[in-house]
């Protein structure tokens, strides 16, 4: 009997230890299937953030086209107002050119026009001065006529 117990007690220990196994690995899965479902949650997190993220980053890419073809549209209105103030500004330069060139032909028909106006006083004083002497001398004659008349006038009375 003692045998027999003593084979009793050893099963009961180990049935015991076996229990206790059993509730150890029992605990052990228990902690797999809560961290198993912790993972399972954090998974389904993360891809509801996934989601979300790429649709956050369709929408950027969506932007991102818009704003890259609003750039090409003011590259181009840009490119197009740059052609035109160079036009513009070539202009300015042959007008400016022209206007400089306008100027001194003023200035040269300004200076003639001074020269042949002072040429013209010039001749116009001669004129004055050869017609005064001119009177002067017709004065001179006419005086001198009226004075031979005058005498002959008194010879013939006196004759």
């Amino acid at each position: 009997m003692d045998n027999l117990q003593h084979q009793l007690e050893r099963q009961k220990l180990e049935t015991v230890k076996a229990k206790h196994e059993g509730e150890t690995e029992l605990e052990h899965a228990e902690r797999q299937a809560n961290h198993l479902a912790d993972v399972r949650e954090r998974h389904v997190h993360s891809e509801d953030e996934n989601r979300a993220l790429l649709g956050k980053l369709d929408l950027m890419d969506k932007k991102l086209s818009l704003v890259e073809e609003q750039n090409r549209e003011l590259i181009s209105v840009n490119s197009k107002r740059e052609d035109a103030y160079n036009q513009i500004n070539l202009r300015l330069e042959e007008k400016i050119t022209e206007n400089a060139s306008l100027q001194r032909q003023l200035d040269s028909a300004i200076a003639d026009m001074r020269r042949m106006k002072e040429h013209q006083r010039e001749k116009i004083a001669a004129a004055e001065r050869e017609l005064q002497t001119r009177i002067v001398d017709l004065e001179t004659k006419l005086s001198q006529s009226k004075a031979e008349i005058s005498r002959l006038k008194r010879e013939n009375s006196s004759c």
